[in-house]
């Protein structure tokens, strides 16, 4: 092999391992990002049941709880109403039935 074949080809192999050494690392970015992601919405998850725990014990307290103030019913009233709006909006970002 004359040694202008043999740089052009050591050059060819210089550049393939370039291009393998980039498409491992970008590999290996997607997976850690995958792998975070997955953990984000484990975290997610876990914030989301623990609210809905808490507005279920709000209006729990809330149903129980007797006035005979009309604006203290109307107050109870329109919180039960936005409590179980925003229980709603929480179970349609939940992964999994509560």
């Amino acid at each position: 092999m004359d040694p202008v074949t043999a740089v052009g080809l050591a050059g060819s192999v210089v550049q393939l391992g370039v291009f393998a050494l980039g498409t491992v690392k970008a590999l290996k970015q997607i997976s850690d990002s995958v792998r975070n992601g997955l953990r984000d919405l484990e975290n997610l998850e876990t914030n989301v049941n623990l609210h809905q725990t808490t507005l279920d014990l709000l209006l729990d307290t809330a149903s129980k709880t007797r006035t005979d103030s009309p604006a203290e019913v109307s107050l109870l009233e329109q919180f039960m109403e936005h409590a179980i709006q925003f229980k709603k909006s929480l179970q349609e970002f939940s992964l999994y039935e509560v």
